[in-house]
């Protein structure tokens, strides 16, 4: 069917806004849409339909004190025992720490999200040297980010062509975890070549499951 009618949106019914994504299948067939600023009035004021533009509430600020404040999530490695990396001998925990990621941001709170790990840190008598808890799963060693902050700032990078501060600032609009663009320039570098995953992980999926 060939669209030849044009409907003027702000005929739409009911509240009805779905005429508006391009084309509108009426009693006369198919119709192209006309787009315009305002899609219809009620009592003199314009009603804007869903693409309405409305900016960040955190764009322009300037200072991290001043960004929202991140939902905080327990997480434990905290073990009595564990097997030693060297030997293999089960060592007893001897002390606990704690450390602190940034993963990707809560979307339905609209926050950051910070996990505070506690883990665990063993004497293996055999070794006569101490190890930690592994927690490789969720970060590099040192790293304040989780892999898969990581690997999505390389991919917006990488795959995306996306320079390093506007990666830094999609990945705060849109998944609320800030990175300096310095750092993310560090994790594309140390990534390798053009195309390769940042230390071999994969983005396991948006958000936190």
């Amino acid at each position: 069917m060939e669209p030849t009618d044009r409907v003027d949106p702000g005929r739409a019914e009911n509240g009805d806004y779905s005429i508006f994504a391009g084309f509108y299948y009426g009693l006369r067939g198919a119709c192209i849409v006309e787009f315009g600023s305002q899609h219809s009035t009620k009592g003199g004021k314009a009603v804007f339909g869903p693409g309405a533009y409305r900016p960040d509430l955190s764009e322009g600020i300037t200072t991290i004190a001043d960004l929202p404040q991140p939902e905080i999530v327990s997480y434990s490695r905290n073990d009595k025992r564990n097997v030693c990396p060297r030997c293999g001998h089960v060592a007893y925990r001897d002390k606990q720490s704690q450390r602190t990621l940034h993963d990707l941001g809560n979307l339905a709170l609209w926050c950051p999200r910070d996990l505070v790990i506690t883990s665990s840190q063993h004497d293996c008598t055999k070794c006569r040297k101490y190890f930690n808890a592994d927690l490789s799963d969720l970060a590099p060693p040192g790293s304040h980010y989780t892999h898969r902050v990581m690997d999505l700032a390389v991919r917006l990078v990488v795959e995306d062509g996306l320079p390093y501060r506007p990666a830094s600032w999609h990945l705060w609009r849109d998944h609320r975890v800030f990175v300096p663009f310095a750092t993310i320039q560090h994790w594309v570098e140390a990534g390798g070549k053009k195309g390769a995953g940042a230390y071999g992980h994969r983005l396991p999926g948006l958000g936190v499951g």
